[in-house]
């Protein structure tokens, strides 16, 4: 008896083995998304940390400024929304809402394009391309387009920053060489 049990067990497990999730897709999937939701948390900390120093300075703005000052501060709150939205959904591995929230926060984002080139933001969209980009759907593929545009915008910046930090060295050294040189004469 002992031993038709046995065999029925064996049979259930090479008949049915996709009711048994095997350990190392679990693990896939923290590897892959594990730095994408750490992104996300940062990006949550630094526009929390930006809206209360945004609301902490809100009597000294004119009346005429207050109105986009408010803009900006609900822009800020609803991409915090966004993002605690977009955690559940790494969470639960869901890819298409995830690439809904992300094309909610895209639309806030290109709206004023200045304001979001933030590093964390930037890496995460970074991320978010690289770790959707094999699935085939029309809001993913208008997402990268966006990303894609968002991302140039971005390493134009820092090339344009770079420049001027490199100039700015040069200068130093210039500056520099001809103090040595009338320290010398002197």
């Amino acid at each position: 008896m002992n031993h038709y049990i046995y065999k029925k067990q064996v049979y259930n497990l090479r008949v049915n083995p996709a009711k048994r999730t095997p350990k190392f897709i679990q693990e896939s999937f923290n590897s892959q998304y594990k730095e994408l939701l750490n992104t996300s948390n940062e990006i949550i900390q630094i526009l929390t940390l930006l809206k209360d120093n945004l609301c902490s300075i809100y009597s000294l703005i004119n009346d005429y400024d207050r109105s986009e000052y408010i803009n900006v501060i609900s822009d800020i709150s609803e991409i915090i929304k966004i993002f605690l939205n977009i955690n559940k959904t790494i969470i639960s591995n869901d890819s298409y809402m995830l690439s809904k929230f992300v094309n909610d926060c895209l639309k806030i984002i290109t709206v004023d394009k200045d304001l979001w080139m933030k590093y964390p933001l930037m890496k995460f969209l970074a991320l978010y391309v690289i770790n959707i980009s094999e699935v085939n759907d029309d809001l993913i593929i208008e997402n990268m387009e966006m990303v894609t545009k968002l991302l140039n915008k971005w390493n134009e910046i820092q090339k344009r920053n770079n420049e001027l930090l490199n100039q700015d060295s040069s200068t130093e050294e210039i500056d520099l060489s001809l103090l040595d040189l009338s320290n010398s004469e002197n």
